[in-house]
This record gives C-alpha cells, structure tokens and sequence, in this order.
C-alpha cells in the first residue's frame, strides 16, 4: 500500500470483515486503515470485560492471554496503527491504556536471559504473540545448519554499531552468540537449548511487546520531557543508562530509531518504520 506520509489515496489491499467466498475489492490506503479502525474499536469494548492476564500454565495455548489479541493488544495494535498513519494523539491515547497498566506486562530480569531456561523472547512483556511448535526447526534453518555452524549470521563489528559499543545492554549480551569466529555472530531470541523445556518460555513469536508502546508514546507525545522518560523506561529496563533531558527533538527521534534497531531484531517491526 501506500506510504503514508505521501498519502492515503492510492490503491491498497483487500479487507474481509464478512465470511464468505467473494473475492474482496482492493481499498485505499485510508479505507483500508479505517475498516482496521472500526474493528478494533470494536474489539477494545468488548474485550474490556476481559481485561486479566494468565500465564495458563496447564494449557499453553488454550489459557495463556498472550496467545490471544487480548484487550490490552488490540490497544497496543490501534497505537501502532494510528502512529503509522500519522495520528500521533490517538496513538499516545491507546498506548498510554497499556503503559498505565504496565505492571501487567513486567519488563525482563536480567536473571531471567542466564541459565537453562532463558526467556530471550521476553514473555512476560509481550501484549501479543503466537505459539509455533515448529519454531526450533524454523531457527535451525535459518540460523543453524545440521553442522551446528551459523547460516545467517552478520559481523560482530555490525552489532557492535548497532548497540554503540554497549557492555551492559541485555539484548546484546543474551541475544546474540558466535558461530566459532571471530567476526560472526548470530541471533539465539528463537534459539531452544535441548536442556531449555520450558514451554512458555520456548516456541514463542512476539508480535506486540509492551517496548514498543513506550516507543509509540514517545514519538506520539509533543513534549520533550515525557518523550524521553518513556525511552528511559525501556532503556533501564535493558542495562542501559538514562538519557539526558535537555536532548531536542532531533537527538530524540535519532534515539527512538536507534531504539527500534536495537529492540525488534528478528521481529520485522524495523521495515514499517523505514516506510513511515
């Protein structure tokens, strides 16, 4: 579809609301993002009488919220989409339903990326993700051959820029390993050790983290000061220092991007920003 910030007009995709065998019309960018709209609006009042989160222990699938666009999802989903459209003041509305109600969704431990059951994809701040019992052949595909030597790897000199040269930050302590050189490296957030048997800890994509809300009220606020206690959230939740008050807006957006290359590896989040 179109970019947004060149306009809405243009010719788009398809959207089925009704359950029938019909081929449905292409919409315009802007058609298409209201019939999202409506739908999620929707869904926001009627999952409000649902608004608890379980881990469903005994049933990964069946009673475990994060499987399920769950209300606080379709919240975080409506706060991306109105920020991809460039509605910046529902966009910091819808995020700010979940960043209130954070203490849902807590942020990772650093004791919980260690040991043999790490939780690399952050389970326990995702809004919405989705179980794949394949994942392990998938990642082994993509990221490990039969050899056990890394596929898709990228120079360590690369993830080195990508997290300016940090020591502390977990994503690049625990989410990256090296293939026997020197020079590569390669992602393990979908990696499972065969001692890792966790099954809520394994298995799983992230598709709506609660980083990337606090990411959308950062671009989405018009004042400086909370654009930037909302990076600091997620930055000191992953061993990295607070950032200075008195950035501008410029330094704050370049913060907010560099965020999202370092958050959403793997994830295809980065793609939509690049459009926008």
């Amino acid at each position: 579809g179109p970019i947004p910030a060149v306009g809405m007009q243009n010719e788009s995709i398809p959207y089925v609301d009704v359950f029938e065998m019909k081929v449905k019309p292409n919409l315009t960018g802007q058609e298409f993002i209201n019939k999202c709209m409506q739908d999620l609006n929707d869904a926001i009042s009627l999952l409000s009488a649902h608004k608890s989160v379980n881990y469903g222990i005994a049933d990964p699938f069946k009673s475990h919220t994060r499987n399920h666009l769950n209300y606080w999802a379709a919240n975080g989903l409506k706060a991306r989409i109105s920020l991809y459209v460039g509605d910046k003041s529902t966009a910091l509305q819808s995020a700010r339903v979940v960043i209130d109600n954070a203490a849902l969704f807590p942020f990772i431990q650093r004791n919980n990326l260690a040991g043999t059951a790490p939780n690399r994809t952050f389970l326990s701040e995702q809004l919405f993700g989705i179980y794949i019992p394949t994942l392990k052949d998938i990642n082994d595909g993509l990221f490990r051959s039969s050899s056990g030597s890394s596929v898709l790897t990228n120079k360590e000199s690369f993830f080195t820029e990508v997290y300016e040269s940090s020591s502390t930050d977990f994503r690049k302590i625990f989410l990256f390993n090296t293939d026997g050189t020197t020079s590569q490296l390669y992602p393990v957030k979908y990696y499972t050790d065969d001692i890792q048997t966790d099954l809520l800890n394994t298995k799983r994509v992230p598709l709506l983290r609660l980083s990337e809300v606090c990411y959308i009220a950062a671009e989405a606020s018009v004042d400086p000061i909370e654009k930037i206690k909302y990076l600091n959230l997620v930055r000191t939740n992953r061993g990295l220092g607070s950032l200075s008050n008195d950035l501008i807006e410029s330094q704050i957006e370049l913060e907010i991007f560099k965020e999202y290359r370092k958050e959403f590896y793997q994830e295809g989040q980065l793609f939509f920003s690049y459009k926008r």
